[in-house]
């Protein structure tokens, strides 16, 4: 199942994107730059 986790705002969201992008390879994480909004898929 895919579980939406996060939202975050333009001036954080790109090191929190690096941050669980390099901690964990089960979530996928993707940003979409017009809307500032980060979404992390959590894949089992």
């Amino acid at each position: 199942m895919l579980e939406w986790i996060y939202l975050l705002q333009n001036r954080i969201y790109f090191v929190l994107f690096e941050d669980i992008f390099l901690l964990s390879e089960k979530y996928y994480s993707y940003c979409v730059n017009q809307t500032h909004i980060c979404y992390i898929e959590y894949s089992k």
